[in-house]
């Protein structure tokens, strides 16, 4: 099973302040950005909605399952990899996230993410597995940027 480390974006507000250092309120409503990003991500993959999933995700790209031999650098062997996924597990439904670690640099354009979720999968063959997964996640924030 792939679970993924990837880049992806949260969106800035285009407001020309993205690089001031953060303050402690603005950190903790980066946070809560970065959850619903994960939130929204695992969503999507739960409903099999591969353009629900491609949202939340950056032009680039790079995936490492569960083994060293899983490893996707682009979103076209991504793609791939989760269908084949789909196509043999009749169930793969992430549950709540938990046990959050946030660490983001100063600006907010980098965060590394570490959390907990449960997950219940269930083969073409009716095997039924009740897993709790740890997963790491790299977002680079996507900068917009008012024009004149």
């Amino acid at each position: 099973m792939l679970f993924p480390l990837f880049l992806t974006s949260c969106g800035g507000d285009g407001s020309g302040g993205e690089h001031d250092l953060l303050t402690d309120e603005q950190r903790k409503k980066e946070v809560e950005m970065i959850t619903d990003v994960i939130k929204a991500y695992n969503k999507a993959n739960n409903d099999r909605n591969w353009a629900g999933m491609v949202q939340t995700l950056d032009k680039e790209v790079t995936f490492f399952g569960s083994d060293k031999g899983e490893m996707s650098k682009d979103m076209a062997a991504f793609k791939e990899t989760i269908k084949n996924q789909w196509e043999n597990y009749t169930v793969m439904e992430y549950g709540e996230i938990q046990d959050i670690y946030v660490e983001l640099d100063d600006y907010a354009t980098l965060a590394n993410i570490i959390f907990g979720v449960p997950l219940k999968v269930v083969s073409k063959e009716g095997v039924s597995e009740d897993l709790f997964v740890i997963i790491q996640r790299t977002l680079k924030k996507i900068l917009l940027i008012k024009n004149g």
